[in-house]
């Protein structure tokens, strides 16, 4: 049984549903406030509370394939994904079900 880092979400758990700029700092991240007083002017930069300072809104969702762990388990002769879960208290096959069923046949060269 090998664990792999899952194709879909590349191990984070979420796929992105969608990846828009954030409305408020308009992609930039932070908010500039100018407070001006007695004639002068100053001028701050805040992380945007909105998008976290990051410049965007990110809707995701749990993974389906992984079902949100990140990594899947594949078979170590093939490298098929195996999906079906084991009951519990067993453990995990090491190998896929077609694997199981059909022999593993090496050929060998002669010396």
């Amino acid at each position: 049984m090998a664990k792999v880092k899952c194709p879909v979400c590349k191990g984070s758990g979420f796929e992105i549903i969608s990846n828009t700029t954030c409305p408020d700092c308009k992609g930039l991240g932070s908010t500039k406030i100018i407070v001006s007083s007695f004639g002068a002017e100053n001028d701050d930069a805040y992380k945007c509370k909105t998008c976290g300072g990051t410049g965007s809104l990110i809707d995701k969702k749990r993974c389906s394939t992984c079902g949100g762990k990140g990594a899947i388990i594949v078979c170590d002769s093939c490298g098929k994904q195996i999906k079906k879960q084991q009951p519990a208290g067993q453990t995990p096959a090491d190998i896929c079900q077609e694997c199981k069923v059909s022999p593993i046949v090496f050929v060998l060269k002669p010396p």
